[in-house]
């Protein structure tokens, strides 16, 4: 090429390189993709502008460093990460613009790169609130007070929220009072101090608790709590229940007092700005149900105006008081259908598919009221929750080690250990995953991470193999709704605090111990061909307790079997894929009975329980069934002489909702017969759907 050829080759180059340049100067800037949007609704005649603390969360991937909420004033705490370092759950406060009675906006959520929250409020800021004192008068004993400004001076102070819109401080005090001014040994106070500067408020939550693993038993006493020189709060007869609220089984047992084990919660707004209650969130349903940290719920779903005044009128008419029990059975074991057990409530299901505030505030309520029951055990050496690491022979159950208790001769007024709640883990509900998630309120975190806590001290330590924590043993509905609750602590437990590696380390423990159950590798328990959780089956559900038919036969309930295999199939959508093996293991029961109506009767799906092998005093020589016929076989042709099987016949039970739950999860997994076992259950099932069991369709 000629030297003038290449210079103008070289010229028009550079002209069109240029001429690039000037476009992309003058090209709009990149606008973030919206991630998600929500509605914030007023629920007041009088709230203007300010801000609103709310918990947000996110599938895996979505978020890298934070979000913004329009252009909004945004602060983000984020408060749990998924393992690839994206953001899972964080507390979120926005300043929002004023909003008329009952309006509704919409917001949109933005991923973006970090935010510069400003300073926090300082501590000595705090000054300036009104001191919030709680007075416990307790009976035929001294009365003893914990006030806000002498829990700040001595400290430790801890911050959960964390910048220039809103700071939440943690303080601790046990009341004194008394000859020589002593602490209560057994009471403690915690004040959860958040200060909105903008506003001028100030929300103070106070925490009581009798919870020391020490304590030995219940304190009677009344109490009022003042904001300054204003009673703001009284409660004469601390944890007493009406009549009607309590067990029969326990009807004769009097009154406990404020039981071991127990705590409270009351909350309450300070300072010279407007109470920053009032907005009410309203979520994406569908994105909810991308995030796999809840059931995924059928989005054609919607309450109904029967629901809201059932629930409205229901929850006003229960006893929810400080230490009641609100919606909750309070004898766990109580059969027969309840709104407080499955994957979640029926409230909490009613408030994820409707996001009305009614079903908020009642979720929100029983959440608070989870403190009643008598499983909260905290050490005083940490301050945190008794742990299995800490005291491996640790257990409630007659077999572990139990800490002696404090001499009461000081004491007199301290009742005998007792409580109005008989709790187990085959009926347990989930109380407080939901209302956490969706507030990012510390005491509903202590509350979804005690529960999970309680279900591994009452394991027998042989059987949990000490500080193992292994579930895998008692009730296969126990099994499951215990492994929900330490699935959930797992999940959500910060990234921050002991928490998070703790119930990781005790959920991978469970799902190790699982594959090995499904790779063969325990010396007794074996696992079949058709899905069996075979450590469940037991020699009982027979009719009548037939002598013979005990010893002949082992028996499995497949409504706790499909129990257990939503937990672990949960685990999986929560990303924990070393619940897969097991979950696929347990779907071939469900799946193979629904998906070969010539082998078996597809209602054997919902069935009481089912004959699954034979029994033998060696557990080593137990036989199980081993194809859908063989069980089959096992059930419907046995000598006429012997009982018949109880098969539920509601078609429309929670049982055959069920079974069918867990066929759309492997469905939508791809798993082998999936989409013929579908069509059977749905024509089961038909369109009687029990919301807490009513998912989506739909494949990957």
């Amino acid at each position: 090429m000629r030297r003038p050829e290449l210079q103008l080759m070289i010229a028009i180059l550079l002209n069109l390189c240029a001429s690039g340049a000037v476009h992309a100067q003058q090209a709009r800037p990149h606008q973030p993709k919206k991630l998600v949007t929500m509605t914030a609704e007023n629920l007041t005649a009088n709230r203007q502008g300010g801000p609103t603390t709310f918990g947000l969360f996110f599938a895996q991937g979505d978020v890298t460093n934070t979000v913004r909420i329009d252009e909004l004033p945004t602060q983000v705490d984020i408060k749990r990460r998924w393992d690839d370092g994206s953001v899972k759950h964080a507390v979120v406060t926005v300043n929002f613009p004023p909003l008329g009675p009952k309006e509704r906006k919409t917001f949109s959520c933005f991923p973006t790169g970090p935010l510069d929250t400003g300073p926090p409020v300082p501590v000595d800021s705090l000054k300036k609130i009104p001191n919030v004192k709680v007075v416990v008068q307790i009976h035929n004993g001294p009365t003893r007070t914990a006030n806000l400004r002498s829990a700040i001076a001595a400290g430790p102070i801890r911050t959960w929220l964390q910048g220039e819109l809103v700071t939440e401080y943690h303080f601790k005090m046990a009341p004194r009072g008394g000859k020589n001014n002593q602490p209560d040994p057994d009471l403690m106070v915690r004040f959860r101090v958040r200060v909105y500067p903008s506003s001028k408020s100030a929300r103070v939550t106070v925490v009581v608790e009798n919870t020391w693993m020490t304590t030995p038993g219940g304190i009677p006493y009344n109490v009022k709590i003042l904001r300054g020189k204003k009673e703001i709060f009284s409660q004469k007869q601390v944890g007493k229940w009406p009549e009607k609220e309590i067990p029969s089984q326990r009807r004769k047992v009097g009154y406990f007092g404020h039981g071991v084990g127990a705590r409270w919660v009351k909350r309450f707004w300070v300072g010279s700005g407007k109470v920053m209650d009032g907005i009410h969130i309203r979520y994406d349903r569908a994105y909810m149900n991308q995030t796999g940290l809840l059931p995924r719920y059928d989005l054609s779903l919607r309450a109904t105006g029967q629901d809201a005044s059932r629930w409205t009128s229901g929850w006003n008419a229960t006893a929810h008081g400080i230490l009641q029990n609100g919606s909750i059975t309070p004898f766990f074991g109580r059969t027969g259908g309840r709104a407080d057990i499955g994957p979640l409530p029926l409230w909490a299901t009613l408030y994820l598919i409707s996001q009305e505030p009614w079903a908020k505030r009642v979720t929100l309520g029983n959440g608070d009221v989870s403190g009643s029951c008598p499983n909260h055990l905290r050490d005083p050496e940490t301050d945190w929750m008794v742990s299995l690491d800490d005291y491996p022979n640790f257990s409630y159950s007659k077999e572990g080690w139990y800490p002696t208790v404090r001499n009461t001769q000081k004491t007199p007024y301290v009742k005998p250990h007792g409580s109005y709640f008989i709790v187990d883990a085959a009926h347990q509900p989930s109380l407080a995953y939901v209302p956490y998630l969706i507030t990012g309120d510390y005491y509903y975190l202590e509350e979804v991470q005690w529960w999970a806590n309680a279900n591994l001290l009452s394991a027998g330590v042989a059987s949990r193999e000490g500080k193992k924590g292994y579930l895998w043993s008692g009730q296969v509905r126990g099994v499951a709704w215990s492994m929900r609750q330490l699935i959930h602590a797992a999940a959500l437990s910060p990234d921050e605090g002991p928490g998070k590696k703790y119930f990781e380390k005790k959920l991978h423990s469970n799902l190790a111990w699982f594959k090995d159950f499904v790779d063969g590798k325990h010396a007794i328990y074996k696992p079949t061909n058709i899905g069996t959780y075979t450590p469940g089956a037991k020699a009982t559900f027979t009719e009548r307790k037939w002598k013979t038919q005990k010893r002949t036969y082992l028996t499995m309930a497949g409504w706790m079997h499909n129990f257990l295999t939503w937990a672990i199939s949960h685990a999986a959508e929560q990303g924990y894929d070393d619940a897969i093996p097991m979950r696929d293991y347990l779907m071939k029961y469900t799946v193979g009975i629904a998906a070969n109506p010539d082998k078996i009767p597809p209602h054997a799906n919902h069935a009481y329980y089912l004959l699954v092998g034979h029994n033998s005093r060696n557990p080593i020589e137990r036989r199980f069934a081993g194809t859908i016929s063989e069980l089959n076989r096992l059930n419907f042709h046995r000598p006429a002489t012997e009982p018949k099987v109880v098969i539920s016949p509601k078609v429309n039970s929670e049982y055959a909702n069920a079974a069918r739950a867990n066929i759309i999860t492997a469905f939508r997994e791809g798993l082998p017969q999936s989409g013929k076992a579908l069509q059977n259950i749905n024509r089961i099932v038909g369109g009687r759907l029990d919301y807490r069991w009513a998912f989506e369709i739909q494949k990957k």
